[in-house]
Formats: structure tokens, sequence, C-alpha cells
């Protein structure tokens, strides 16, 4: 699983930044977690991944920031499983190690409503 490779996208095309926490513990669970952010001045996309259990949240925030409370303001994993389950004719595990498809999905809200999941997005002027 690269995260960062599947969505350098919203780096390259988008203005977004890229930012890594390593987290100890997590919701009462002891880690390792990591926590990869993209984000710029209208909010950040983080996804966290625990390592020992190989599973995956999904995280929405007002701000990249090294603190764990302020980073994973809202969990928004329960809706991204929806949209993908809606757009995948296999949905078994997709999570665990497939992130292309909610890359696509992120990309084309981007390029049709300029935001993904309330976050304002625009393509990289050249």
């Amino acid at each position: 699983m690269n995260i960062e490779k599947d969505f350098n996208f919203l780096i390259t095309n988008y203005n977004f930044e890229f930012g890594h926490n390593n987290f100890s513990s997590y919701d009462g669970f002891l880690g390792p977690f990591n926590a990869y952010s993209f984000y710029n001045d209208c909010g950040c996309f983080t996804i966290v991944h625990a390592i020992q259990r190989n599973e995956i949240e999904y995280f929405v925030s007002r701000e990249f920031s090294r603190e764990q409370k302020v980073l994973l303001g809202t969990k928004i994993s329960e809706q991204i499983f929806k949209i993908l389950k809606l757009l995948r004719r296999n949905p078994l595990n997709w999570f665990k190690s497939d992130h292309t498809l909610l890359a696509d999905y992120i990309m084309n809200e981007i390029n049709t409503k300029e935001e993904f999941f309330r976050i304002k997005a625009r393509v990289k002027k050249t």
C-alpha cells in the first residue's frame, strides 16, 4: 500500500501539501498508526492506517496538525465505504490494498465540483 503515491495527484495537480504522522495509539487502541494527510488552506484529508490490524480509517479536518485530536476532526470512513461499495463490482477487502478507486472518485469530484468531502480544490495553474 503506497498512499502517498496513490494520492500524489492532489499535490501535483491541485496544490495540496503532504504531511505524515506516526501515532502510538488511536481511539483506545495501541498502535502503531500512520496518518497520511493531504491538505491546503481549505482543509485536510487524512488516511489513518493501523499497521498491526491493517485497517484504514478516513478523516477530514480544518487543518493539518501534529495533534491527533485536531488532525482527526471528523471521521468519514462510513461515507467513503458506502460510495466505494456503489462504485466497485467486488467490494471485498478493497480498503486494505487498493486506493485507486477512491483516488479516481476524488479526482472526479474535484474536476466537477472543485471540492471533495467539503475541501475546496482547484487545478494548479502552470
